[in-house]
């Protein structure tokens, strides 16, 4: 029998950082959860793409916890939600834990038409490996001690790495999962000391779970239009760390 019935897949990891989750009471639900207790093993999630299909999904495998994505069913993730819980006032099928999942890892807008064909321009985007950004980020990494730092480019859909130091096997990332949208969306150097007290990025899978990211600062990357008029965030420099950090004003 299914734990848990999502409609939208993030990571390999989701089905632990939602039991993290909801053992921690990180959810905003309404109506109130129904709880009688949760194991402790990491839940084994049953994707269903279409909101239609999750109350005859419920009827027919009666999952024991059914979590629902309330940023991509929209308002009718409340009337789902009610209605699963009347199955139980009528004696039809009551899970043990049943709520509305508000997500917190940000659908960010699609990266525009001239943001885009910047970063197309650069010739960068899939390009191989070159020493001059590879200096870059083995520098930051030597002056901050950190772990992890990255040239990134952020297109519709992923993060790209340009070059980075600490992630040899993890050429991107998707978009949804990365902090450095936020970076672009504020265009301006940003430092999160301690990611779970941010809230921003404190539910975001990559803070929540593996690989327990806590400390981020990005600068933007801007490249100019071909008439230099006007300026384009097409990425990100950053730094990460595994533990919380502070940044004084002279390295900032």
């Amino acid at each position: 029998m299914p734990d848990c019935i999502c409609l939208r897949p993030l990571v390999p990891q989701f089905g632990s950082t939602i039991h993290q989750k909801v053992s921690r009471r990180r959810f905003d639900t309404n109506p109130v959860p129904i709880c009688n207790g949760l194991n402790s093993k990491p839940f084994d999630v049953t994707v269903v793409q279409e909101s239609s299909d999750v109350l005859q999904f419920a009827k027919s495998k009666q999952p024991s916890v059914i979590i629902l994505d309330e940023i991509l069913i929209g308002s009718t993730a409340f009337e789902v939600c009610e209605e699963i819980q009347n199955m139980g006032a009528w004696g039809e099928y009551c899970p043990s834990f049943a709520c509305l999942y508000v997500g917190d890892v940000p659908h960010w807008p699609p990266v525009s038409h001239s943001v885009s064909l910047a970063l197309q321009n650069t010739g960068l985007l899939e390009s191989i490996p070159e020493e001059r950004f590879d200096r870059i980020t083995r520098l930051c990494s030597a002056m901050f001690n950190a772990p992890v730092t990255a040239v990134s480019l952020i297109d519709n859909d992923r993060q790209w790495f340009k070059s980075n130091v600490g992630l040899p096997d993890v050429p991107e990332t998707p978009r949804d999962n990365a902090f450095c949208p936020h970076t672009i969306l504020q265009d301006d150097i940003m430092v999160v000391p301690d990611a779970m007290q941010d809230e921003r990025i404190a539910d975001n899978p990559l803070v929540d779970g593996a690989p327990n990211i806590r400390f981020y600062t990005g600068c933007p990357i801007r490249v100019l239009s071909n008439h230099g008029e006007e300026k384009f965030l097409i990425g990100t420099l950053c730094i990460v760390d595994y533990n919380p950090r502070d940044l004084c004003e002279e390295e900032v």
